[in-house]
Protein backbone atom coordinates (compact mmCIF):
# COMPACT_ATOMS: atom_id res chain seq x y z
CA UNK A 1 0.00 0.00 0.00
CA UNK A 2 1.39 3.43 -0.90
CA UNK A 3 1.03 5.98 1.86
CA UNK A 4 3.30 8.73 0.61
CA UNK A 5 2.04 11.20 -1.96
CA UNK A 6 4.17 12.79 -4.63
CA UNK A 7 2.71 15.97 -6.03
CA UNK A 8 3.80 17.94 -9.10
CA UNK A 9 2.08 21.34 -8.93
CA UNK A 10 0.62 22.07 -12.35
CA UNK A 11 1.11 25.84 -12.18
CA UNK A 12 4.45 26.15 -10.41
CA UNK A 13 6.44 22.94 -10.22
CA UNK A 14 5.70 21.95 -13.81
CA UNK A 15 6.91 25.42 -14.79
CA UNK A 16 10.16 24.80 -12.94
CA UNK A 17 10.50 21.53 -14.78
CA UNK A 18 10.04 23.30 -18.11
CA UNK A 19 12.89 25.61 -17.21
CA UNK A 20 15.15 22.58 -17.14
CA UNK A 21 14.44 21.41 -20.67
CA UNK A 22 18.01 22.30 -21.57
CA UNK A 23 19.08 19.72 -19.00
CA UNK A 24 16.76 17.09 -20.50
CA UNK A 25 14.11 17.48 -17.82
CA UNK A 26 10.90 17.37 -19.80
CA UNK A 27 7.95 16.82 -17.50
CA UNK A 28 4.31 16.98 -18.49
CA UNK A 29 2.28 20.00 -17.49
CA UNK A 30 -0.44 17.86 -15.94
CA UNK A 31 -0.22 17.30 -12.18
CA UNK A 32 0.78 13.83 -11.03
CA UNK A 33 -0.90 13.01 -7.75
CA UNK A 34 -0.70 9.77 -5.83
CA UNK A 35 -3.62 9.66 -3.35
CA UNK A 36 -2.89 8.94 0.30
CA UNK A 37 -5.03 6.03 1.48
CA UNK A 38 -6.80 6.46 4.78
CA UNK A 39 -4.89 5.11 7.73
CA UNK A 40 -5.97 1.73 9.05
CA UNK A 41 -7.94 2.11 12.27
CA UNK A 42 -5.38 0.25 14.34
CA UNK A 43 -2.56 2.56 13.21
CA UNK A 44 -4.23 5.94 12.77
CA UNK A 45 -6.57 6.08 15.75
CA UNK A 46 -5.39 8.02 18.79
CA UNK A 47 -3.43 5.77 21.08
CA UNK A 48 -2.17 6.59 24.56
CA UNK A 49 1.39 5.37 24.97
CA UNK A 50 2.34 4.44 28.52
CA UNK A 51 5.29 2.09 28.05
CA UNK A 52 8.42 1.69 25.95
CA UNK A 53 6.91 -1.27 24.14
CA UNK A 54 3.73 0.64 23.27
CA UNK A 55 5.79 3.51 21.85
CA UNK A 56 7.96 1.18 19.77
CA UNK A 57 4.95 -0.79 18.51
CA UNK A 58 3.29 2.46 17.49
CA UNK A 59 6.37 3.58 15.52
CA UNK A 60 6.44 0.22 13.71
CA UNK A 61 2.68 0.31 13.01
CA UNK A 62 3.06 3.76 11.45
CA UNK A 63 5.80 2.36 9.16
CA UNK A 64 8.28 4.84 10.61
CA UNK A 65 10.66 2.21 11.97
CA UNK A 66 11.43 -1.26 10.59
CA UNK A 67 10.15 -4.11 12.73
CA UNK A 68 13.65 -5.58 12.92
CA UNK A 69 15.34 -2.29 13.82
CA UNK A 70 17.46 -1.99 16.94
CA UNK A 71 16.29 0.73 19.33
CA UNK A 72 19.43 2.41 20.65
CA UNK A 73 17.61 4.86 22.90
CA UNK A 74 14.05 5.43 24.04
CA UNK A 75 13.02 8.03 26.56
CA UNK A 76 9.84 9.83 27.59
CA UNK A 77 10.24 13.58 27.96
CA UNK A 78 7.19 15.47 29.15
CA UNK A 79 4.38 14.26 26.84
CA UNK A 80 6.69 12.88 24.13
CA UNK A 81 8.32 9.56 23.41
CA UNK A 82 11.69 9.87 21.68
CA UNK A 83 12.86 6.73 19.90
CA UNK A 84 16.27 6.43 18.26
CA UNK A 85 16.86 3.39 16.05
CA UNK A 86 19.26 1.79 13.61
CA UNK A 87 19.32 -1.30 11.40
CA UNK A 88 21.99 -3.93 10.78
CA UNK A 89 22.93 -2.46 7.38
CA UNK A 90 26.61 -1.48 7.19
CA UNK A 91 28.69 0.46 4.67
CA UNK A 92 31.98 -0.71 3.17
CA UNK A 93 33.83 0.51 6.27
CA UNK A 94 31.53 -1.34 8.66
CA UNK A 95 29.71 1.78 9.85
CA UNK A 96 25.94 1.90 10.40
CA UNK A 97 24.13 2.88 7.19
CA UNK A 98 20.55 3.34 8.32
CA UNK A 99 19.38 5.14 11.43
CA UNK A 100 16.63 7.51 12.47
CA UNK A 101 14.45 9.05 15.12
CA UNK A 102 10.72 8.93 15.79
CA UNK A 103 9.04 11.31 18.25
CA UNK A 104 5.46 10.44 19.23
CA UNK A 105 2.88 12.14 21.43
CA UNK A 106 2.47 10.11 24.62
CA UNK A 107 -1.18 11.07 25.07
CA UNK A 108 -2.36 10.31 21.52
CA UNK A 109 0.41 8.50 19.64
CA UNK A 110 0.56 11.15 16.92
CA UNK A 111 3.79 11.75 15.01
CA UNK A 112 5.61 14.85 16.21
CA UNK A 113 8.92 14.42 14.41
CA UNK A 114 10.42 11.85 12.04
CA UNK A 115 13.91 11.42 10.65
CA UNK A 116 15.11 8.45 8.60
CA UNK A 117 18.45 8.22 6.82
CA UNK A 118 20.19 5.61 4.71
CA UNK A 119 23.82 6.53 4.10
CA UNK A 120 25.77 5.60 1.00
CA UNK A 121 27.49 2.22 1.08
CA UNK A 122 30.75 3.85 -0.01
CA UNK A 123 32.01 7.35 -0.68
CA UNK A 124 34.37 8.98 -3.14
CA UNK A 125 37.02 10.89 -1.22
CA UNK A 126 36.76 14.62 -1.90
CA UNK A 127 39.78 16.02 -3.69
CA UNK A 128 39.83 19.80 -4.32
CA UNK A 129 42.27 19.21 -7.16
CA UNK A 130 39.75 16.92 -8.90
CA UNK A 131 36.32 17.83 -7.49
CA UNK A 132 34.33 15.65 -9.92
CA UNK A 133 36.24 12.42 -10.58
CA UNK A 134 33.26 10.59 -12.11
CA UNK A 135 33.86 9.44 -15.69
CA UNK A 136 30.86 10.88 -17.55
CA UNK A 137 31.28 8.36 -20.37
CA UNK A 138 30.27 5.58 -17.95
CA UNK A 139 26.92 7.13 -17.07
CA UNK A 140 23.94 4.97 -18.08
CA UNK A 141 21.22 6.73 -16.09
CA UNK A 142 20.70 10.40 -16.94
CA UNK A 143 19.12 12.94 -14.61
CA UNK A 144 15.67 12.65 -16.14
CA UNK A 145 15.64 8.89 -15.61
CA UNK A 146 17.00 9.37 -12.09
CA UNK A 147 14.09 11.67 -11.29
CA UNK A 148 11.65 8.99 -12.44
CA UNK A 149 13.39 6.37 -10.28
CA UNK A 150 13.44 8.68 -7.26
CA UNK A 151 9.76 9.54 -7.72
CA UNK A 152 8.85 5.86 -7.76
CA UNK A 153 10.90 5.32 -4.62
CA UNK A 154 9.11 8.16 -2.82
CA UNK A 155 5.70 6.88 -3.91
CA UNK A 156 6.49 3.39 -2.63
CA UNK A 157 7.35 4.49 0.89
CA UNK A 158 4.71 3.58 3.48
CA UNK A 159 5.49 6.20 6.11
CA UNK A 160 2.20 7.23 7.71
CA UNK A 161 2.68 10.98 7.40
CA UNK A 162 0.39 13.85 6.48
CA UNK A 163 0.88 15.82 3.26
CA UNK A 164 2.86 15.22 0.09
CA UNK A 165 6.25 15.83 -1.45
CA UNK A 166 7.15 18.13 -4.34
CA UNK A 167 10.35 18.51 -6.33
CA UNK A 168 13.03 20.94 -5.27
CA UNK A 169 14.73 21.75 -8.57
CA UNK A 170 16.24 25.01 -7.35
CA UNK A 171 19.99 25.09 -7.94
CA UNK A 172 22.54 24.85 -5.17
CA UNK A 173 25.89 26.59 -5.46
CA UNK A 174 29.01 24.77 -6.56
CA UNK A 175 30.47 25.72 -3.19
CA UNK A 176 27.70 24.03 -1.20
CA UNK A 177 27.83 20.90 -3.38
CA UNK A 178 31.61 20.70 -3.72
CA UNK A 179 31.85 17.57 -1.55
CA UNK A 180 28.66 15.88 -2.82
CA UNK A 181 29.10 12.27 -3.93
CA UNK A 182 29.71 12.50 -7.72
CA UNK A 183 28.64 8.93 -8.61
CA UNK A 184 24.96 9.62 -7.91
CA UNK A 185 22.22 11.99 -9.02
CA UNK A 186 20.81 14.06 -6.15
CA UNK A 187 17.02 14.37 -6.36
CA UNK A 188 15.57 16.74 -3.77
CA UNK A 189 12.06 17.27 -2.45
CA UNK A 190 10.18 19.58 -0.11
CA UNK A 191 7.01 18.88 1.79
CA UNK A 192 3.88 20.07 0.05
CA UNK A 193 0.82 21.18 2.00
CA UNK A 194 -2.24 21.71 -0.21
CA UNK A 195 0.17 22.02 -3.14
CA UNK A 196 2.26 24.74 -1.46
CA UNK A 197 5.96 24.30 -0.70
CA UNK A 198 7.12 23.93 2.92
CA UNK A 199 10.92 24.01 2.90
CA UNK A 200 11.37 23.19 6.60
CA UNK A 201 10.57 19.55 5.78
CA UNK A 202 12.69 17.93 3.11
CA UNK A 203 13.88 14.73 1.52
CA UNK A 204 16.61 13.69 -0.87
CA UNK A 205 17.11 10.51 -2.86
CA UNK A 206 20.47 9.54 -4.37
CA UNK A 207 20.32 7.45 -7.56
CA UNK A 208 23.39 5.67 -8.93
CA UNK A 209 24.41 7.10 -12.31
CA UNK A 210 25.40 3.69 -13.68
CA UNK A 211 23.01 1.14 -12.13
CA UNK A 212 19.97 3.32 -11.33
CA UNK A 213 19.92 1.92 -7.79
CA UNK A 214 18.68 4.12 -4.93
CA UNK A 215 21.84 4.12 -2.83
CA UNK A 216 20.89 6.67 -0.20
CA UNK A 217 18.03 8.80 1.06
CA UNK A 218 17.11 11.06 3.94
CA UNK A 219 13.74 12.39 5.08
CA UNK A 220 12.98 14.93 7.78
CA UNK A 221 9.37 15.70 8.77
CA UNK A 222 7.73 17.33 11.77
CA UNK A 223 4.16 17.92 12.82
CA UNK A 224 3.05 21.36 11.75
CA UNK A 225 -0.19 23.33 11.62
CA UNK A 226 -0.64 25.60 8.62
CA UNK A 227 -2.32 28.91 8.03
CA UNK A 228 -5.34 28.50 5.75
CA UNK A 229 -4.63 29.04 2.07
CA UNK A 230 -8.12 30.42 1.42
CA UNK A 231 -6.85 33.97 1.68
CA UNK A 232 -3.92 33.42 -0.67
CA UNK A 233 -3.82 36.13 -3.36
CA UNK A 234 -3.62 34.96 -6.95
CA UNK A 235 -0.25 34.66 -8.64
CA UNK A 236 -1.20 37.61 -10.84
CA UNK A 237 -1.93 39.76 -7.77
CA UNK A 238 1.34 38.70 -6.18
CA UNK A 239 3.25 39.45 -9.38
CA UNK A 240 1.77 42.93 -9.50
CA UNK A 241 2.90 43.52 -5.91
CA UNK A 242 6.40 42.31 -6.79
CA UNK A 243 6.61 44.88 -9.57
CA UNK A 244 5.92 47.68 -7.08
CA UNK A 245 7.91 46.30 -4.13
CA UNK A 246 11.17 44.97 -5.56
CA UNK A 247 13.77 47.38 -6.89
CA UNK A 248 17.39 46.78 -7.92
CA UNK A 249 20.08 48.52 -5.89
CA UNK A 250 23.42 49.99 -6.91
CA UNK A 251 26.83 48.73 -5.84
CA UNK A 252 30.42 48.39 -6.96
CA UNK A 253 31.50 45.18 -8.64
CA UNK A 254 34.99 43.71 -8.35
CA UNK A 255 37.59 45.25 -10.61
CA UNK A 256 37.77 43.93 -14.15
CA UNK A 257 40.54 45.06 -16.50
CA UNK A 258 41.74 47.36 -13.74
CA UNK A 259 38.45 49.22 -13.24
CA UNK A 260 35.66 49.05 -10.70
CA UNK A 261 32.23 48.68 -12.25
CA UNK A 262 28.96 50.18 -11.09
CA UNK A 263 26.21 47.55 -11.22
CA UNK A 264 22.55 46.96 -10.52
CA UNK A 265 21.99 44.07 -8.11
CA UNK A 266 19.14 42.16 -6.51
CA UNK A 267 19.03 39.84 -3.51
CA UNK A 268 19.12 36.03 -3.98
CA UNK A 269 15.54 35.80 -2.72
CA UNK A 270 12.60 37.95 -1.65
CA UNK A 271 9.78 36.97 0.71
CA UNK A 272 6.52 38.90 0.38
CA UNK A 273 3.60 38.70 2.80
CA UNK A 274 -0.01 38.46 1.66
CA UNK A 275 -0.42 42.24 1.80
CA UNK A 276 2.34 42.70 -0.76
CA UNK A 277 4.97 43.92 1.71
CA UNK A 278 8.52 42.66 2.17
CA UNK A 279 8.85 42.05 5.94
CA UNK A 280 12.31 42.88 7.26
CA UNK A 281 12.32 39.73 9.39
CA UNK A 282 12.16 37.52 6.28
CA UNK A 283 14.34 39.49 3.87
CA UNK A 284 17.93 40.58 3.46
CA UNK A 285 18.87 44.16 4.21
CA UNK A 286 19.55 46.30 1.16
CA UNK A 287 22.95 48.02 1.42
CA UNK A 288 22.99 51.81 1.36
CA UNK A 289 24.59 53.40 -1.70
CA UNK A 290 25.25 57.04 -0.85
CA UNK A 291 27.36 58.10 -3.82
CA UNK A 292 25.72 60.65 -6.11
CA UNK A 293 26.08 58.81 -9.40
CA UNK A 294 23.46 58.65 -12.14
CA UNK A 295 23.66 55.39 -14.12
CA UNK A 296 23.36 55.60 -17.89
CA UNK A 297 21.40 52.36 -18.19
CA UNK A 298 17.72 52.78 -17.20
CA UNK A 299 16.78 51.25 -13.84
CA UNK A 300 13.42 50.11 -15.26
CA UNK A 301 15.14 47.89 -17.82
CA UNK A 302 17.61 46.60 -15.25
CA UNK A 303 14.70 45.73 -12.99
CA UNK A 304 12.83 43.75 -15.64
CA UNK A 305 15.93 41.87 -16.70
CA UNK A 306 16.97 41.06 -13.14
CA UNK A 307 13.44 39.92 -12.26
CA UNK A 308 13.61 37.58 -15.25
CA UNK A 309 16.03 35.50 -13.15
CA UNK A 310 13.35 34.62 -10.59
CA UNK A 311 10.51 32.18 -10.14
CA UNK A 312 7.55 33.31 -8.02
CA UNK A 313 5.56 30.83 -5.95
CA UNK A 314 3.60 30.61 -2.68
CA UNK A 315 5.45 29.03 0.24
CA UNK A 316 4.85 28.21 3.88
CA UNK A 317 7.45 29.50 6.33
CA UNK A 318 8.23 27.88 9.66
CA UNK A 319 7.53 29.94 12.78
CA UNK A 320 5.81 29.89 16.13
CA UNK A 321 2.25 28.62 15.82
CA UNK A 322 0.89 28.04 12.33
CA UNK A 323 3.29 28.04 9.39
CA UNK A 324 2.64 31.34 7.62
CA UNK A 325 1.88 31.86 3.95
CA UNK A 326 4.10 34.04 1.80
CA UNK A 327 5.04 34.49 -1.82
CA UNK A 328 8.71 33.92 -2.50
CA UNK A 329 10.99 35.00 -5.32
CA UNK A 330 13.80 32.49 -5.85
CA UNK A 331 16.53 32.35 -8.47
CA UNK A 332 15.36 29.96 -11.17
CA UNK A 333 17.06 26.71 -12.11
CA UNK A 334 19.56 27.20 -14.90
CA UNK A 335 20.53 30.80 -14.13
CA UNK A 336 24.33 31.15 -14.48
CA UNK A 337 25.94 31.42 -11.05
CA UNK A 338 29.40 31.88 -9.64
CA UNK A 339 31.08 29.33 -7.38
CA UNK A 340 29.52 30.72 -4.16
CA UNK A 341 26.10 30.84 -5.82
CA UNK A 342 25.93 34.55 -6.68
CA UNK A 343 23.63 35.36 -9.60
CA UNK A 344 24.56 37.89 -12.31
CA UNK A 345 24.34 41.65 -11.95
CA UNK A 346 23.88 44.28 -14.68
CA UNK A 347 26.42 46.95 -15.57
CA UNK A 348 24.77 50.24 -14.64
CA UNK A 349 26.12 52.06 -17.70
CA UNK A 350 26.27 49.48 -20.48
CA UNK A 351 23.50 47.07 -19.45
CA UNK A 352 25.83 44.09 -19.83
CA UNK A 353 25.38 41.00 -17.66
CA UNK A 354 28.34 40.56 -15.29
CA UNK A 355 29.45 37.77 -12.98
CA UNK A 356 30.88 38.17 -9.48
CA UNK A 357 34.35 38.82 -10.89
CA UNK A 358 33.05 41.61 -13.12
CA UNK A 359 33.45 39.53 -16.28
CA UNK A 360 30.74 39.39 -18.97
CA UNK A 361 28.36 36.44 -18.60
CA UNK A 362 28.49 34.22 -21.68
CA UNK A 363 26.31 31.30 -20.53
CA UNK A 364 22.69 31.11 -21.74
CA UNK A 365 19.83 32.12 -19.45
CA UNK A 366 16.67 30.07 -18.86
CA UNK A 367 13.28 31.23 -20.19
CA UNK A 368 11.50 34.11 -18.49
CA UNK A 369 8.75 33.04 -16.08
CA UNK A 370 5.10 33.53 -17.05
CA UNK A 371 4.37 35.74 -14.03
CA UNK A 372 6.82 38.40 -15.25
CA UNK A 373 5.78 38.20 -18.90
CA UNK A 374 2.16 38.79 -17.87
CA UNK A 375 3.22 41.94 -16.00
CA UNK A 376 5.87 43.39 -18.30
CA UNK A 377 4.51 42.33 -21.70
CA UNK A 378 0.87 41.28 -21.30
CA UNK A 379 -0.82 39.75 -24.32
CA UNK A 380 -2.32 42.42 -26.56
CA UNK A 381 -0.91 45.29 -24.46
CA UNK A 382 2.70 45.68 -25.54
CA UNK A 383 4.26 49.04 -26.27
CA UNK A 384 5.64 48.28 -29.73
CA UNK A 385 3.58 48.28 -32.93
CA UNK A 386 5.16 45.12 -34.36
CA UNK A 387 8.34 43.08 -34.21
CA UNK A 388 9.82 40.49 -36.55
CA UNK A 389 10.81 36.94 -35.65
CA UNK A 390 13.26 35.44 -38.13
CA UNK A 391 13.56 31.64 -37.92
CA UNK A 392 12.98 31.53 -34.12
CA UNK A 393 15.06 34.64 -33.33
CA UNK A 394 13.91 38.18 -32.77
CA UNK A 395 15.23 40.37 -35.57
CA UNK A 396 17.11 43.37 -34.20
CA UNK A 397 16.12 46.44 -36.22
CA UNK A 398 17.40 49.98 -35.83
CA UNK A 399 13.98 51.25 -36.90
CA UNK A 400 10.80 49.64 -35.63
CA UNK A 401 8.12 48.32 -38.01
CA UNK A 402 4.88 50.27 -38.32
CA UNK A 403 1.24 49.29 -38.84
CA UNK A 404 -0.76 51.01 -41.58
CA UNK A 405 -4.37 50.01 -42.34
CA UNK A 406 -3.79 46.66 -40.67
CA UNK A 407 -0.62 45.88 -42.65
CA UNK A 408 2.90 45.69 -41.26
CA UNK A 409 5.49 47.89 -42.96
CA UNK A 410 9.17 47.33 -42.27
CA UNK A 411 12.34 49.33 -43.01
CA UNK A 412 13.21 48.04 -46.47
CA UNK A 413 17.01 48.13 -46.35
CA UNK A 414 17.29 46.24 -43.04
CA UNK A 415 14.78 43.59 -44.09
CA UNK A 416 16.14 42.99 -47.59
CA UNK A 417 19.72 42.86 -46.34
CA UNK A 418 18.71 40.17 -43.85
CA UNK A 419 17.02 38.29 -46.69
CA UNK A 420 20.17 38.48 -48.82
CA UNK A 421 18.44 40.32 -51.66
CA UNK A 422 20.04 42.87 -53.98
CA UNK A 423 18.78 46.43 -53.43
CA UNK A 424 18.49 49.55 -55.58
CA UNK A 425 17.05 52.92 -54.55
CA UNK A 426 16.04 55.72 -56.91
CA UNK A 427 15.56 58.76 -54.64
CA UNK A 428 14.39 61.04 -57.45
CA UNK A 429 11.46 58.76 -58.30
CA UNK A 430 11.21 57.22 -54.81
CA UNK A 431 11.52 53.74 -56.28
CA UNK A 432 12.81 50.62 -54.56
CA UNK A 433 14.16 47.73 -56.58
CA UNK A 434 15.14 44.36 -55.16
CA UNK A 435 15.95 40.96 -56.60
CA UNK A 436 16.85 37.50 -55.38
CA UNK A 437 17.13 34.07 -57.04
CA UNK A 438 15.73 35.33 -60.36
CA UNK A 439 12.78 37.16 -58.81
CA UNK A 440 12.57 40.96 -58.99
CA UNK A 441 10.28 43.41 -57.18
CA UNK A 442 9.81 47.11 -57.84
CA UNK A 443 7.83 49.42 -55.57
CA UNK A 444 7.23 53.15 -55.50
CA UNK A 445 6.50 55.02 -52.29
CA UNK A 446 2.77 55.79 -51.85
CA UNK A 447 1.88 53.79 -54.98
CA UNK A 448 -0.72 51.02 -54.84
CA UNK A 449 1.05 49.15 -57.64
CA UNK A 450 3.96 46.74 -57.31
CA UNK A 451 5.82 45.06 -60.18
CA UNK A 452 6.89 41.44 -59.70
CA UNK A 453 9.11 40.25 -62.56
CA UNK A 454 7.74 43.20 -64.54
CA UNK A 455 4.07 42.32 -64.01
CA UNK A 456 1.87 44.85 -62.21
CA UNK A 457 -0.03 43.84 -59.06
CA UNK A 458 -2.28 45.83 -56.76
CA UNK A 459 -0.99 46.68 -53.30
CA UNK A 460 -3.32 46.95 -50.30
CA UNK A 461 -0.57 48.72 -48.32
CA UNK A 462 1.87 50.81 -50.39
CA UNK A 463 5.43 51.59 -49.37
CA UNK A 464 5.80 54.67 -47.17
CA UNK A 465 8.51 57.17 -46.33
CA UNK A 466 8.55 58.15 -42.67
CA UNK A 467 11.26 60.00 -40.80
CA UNK A 468 13.44 59.93 -43.88
CA UNK A 469 13.27 56.13 -44.09
CA UNK A 470 11.38 53.94 -46.51
CA UNK A 471 9.09 51.18 -45.27
CA UNK A 472 7.76 48.35 -47.42
CA UNK A 473 4.95 45.80 -46.92
CA UNK A 474 6.55 42.84 -45.14
CA UNK A 475 4.29 39.99 -46.21
CA UNK A 476 4.25 40.73 -49.94
CA UNK A 477 8.01 41.09 -50.27
CA UNK A 478 8.90 38.13 -48.05
CA UNK A 479 6.39 35.73 -49.59
CA UNK A 480 7.39 36.78 -53.10
CA UNK A 481 10.92 35.72 -52.25
CA UNK A 482 9.68 32.36 -50.94
CA UNK A 483 9.53 32.95 -47.20
CA UNK A 484 6.58 31.84 -45.07
CA UNK A 485 4.97 34.66 -43.11
CA UNK A 486 2.41 34.61 -40.31
CA UNK A 487 1.08 37.17 -37.86
CA UNK A 488 0.58 36.58 -34.14
CA UNK A 489 -1.89 39.24 -33.02
CA UNK A 490 -1.54 38.60 -29.26
CA UNK A 491 2.21 39.27 -29.37
CA UNK A 492 2.18 41.58 -32.42
CA UNK A 493 4.88 39.50 -34.06
CA UNK A 494 5.55 38.97 -37.76
CA UNK A 495 6.85 35.40 -37.83
CA UNK A 496 9.13 34.67 -40.80
CA UNK A 497 10.38 31.22 -41.80
CA UNK A 498 12.93 31.04 -44.62
CA UNK A 499 13.72 27.35 -44.08
CA UNK A 500 11.23 24.61 -44.97
CA UNK A 501 12.31 22.74 -41.84
CA UNK A 502 11.33 25.58 -39.51
CA UNK A 503 8.57 24.39 -37.17
CA UNK A 504 5.67 26.44 -35.87
CA UNK A 505 6.49 28.46 -32.77
CA UNK A 506 4.79 27.32 -29.57
CA UNK A 507 2.75 29.64 -27.36
CA UNK A 508 5.57 29.63 -24.82
CA UNK A 509 8.15 30.58 -27.45
CA UNK A 510 5.95 33.44 -28.63
CA UNK A 511 5.65 34.67 -25.02
CA UNK A 512 9.43 34.71 -24.63
CA UNK A 513 9.83 36.62 -27.89
CA UNK A 514 7.12 39.09 -26.88
CA UNK A 515 8.94 39.83 -23.62
CA UNK A 516 12.23 40.40 -25.43
CA UNK A 517 10.56 42.60 -28.05
CA UNK A 518 9.04 44.70 -25.26
CA UNK A 519 12.45 45.10 -23.61
CA UNK A 520 13.96 46.16 -26.94
CA UNK A 521 11.20 48.70 -27.43
CA UNK A 522 11.60 50.10 -23.92
CA UNK A 523 15.37 50.32 -24.39
CA UNK A 524 14.85 52.54 -27.44
CA UNK A 525 12.17 54.67 -25.83
CA UNK A 526 13.48 55.08 -22.26
CA UNK A 527 15.73 58.02 -21.54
Amino acid sequence: MRNTRLLFRSQVTSRLAKLLLASSLAFGAAAVFVPLPGYAAETSAAAKLNTNDQAMDRAIALKLMPADATVTNIVKRSDQWEIVFKTDEKDKEGKDRRFGEVVLGASNGEVIRFHDRLNLDEYTAYNPENPNPFDESKQKVDFQEAVRIADEFVEEQTWQLDDSWMHDFYDRSDYSTRADEPTVHWIRYHRSHEGIRYEANHMYVLVDRITGEVRSYEVFWHSQSFESSKGLPSLQTAAKAVMSSVEPFLGWQDEYNGQKQLVYRTHPFYVMDLSGKLPASENLETPVFSEKIKPQYPSRLAKLRLLSLYELEPVYKYGSGDAKLYYQLSIKPGVPRDYPGTHPSIHANTGQWLNLSGEPVTEPFPPVADWLIDQAAPSGKVGYSAAIVWNYDLLQLQNEPMIRNGYTLVPFRELLTKLGAAITWDPANRKIGTSKDGVSIELTADSNTVYVNGKAQKLEAPARISGGRTYIPARLVLETFGAKVSWDAASRLVVVATDDGTSVLTAEQLEQLRFQAQLNWEAKNTK
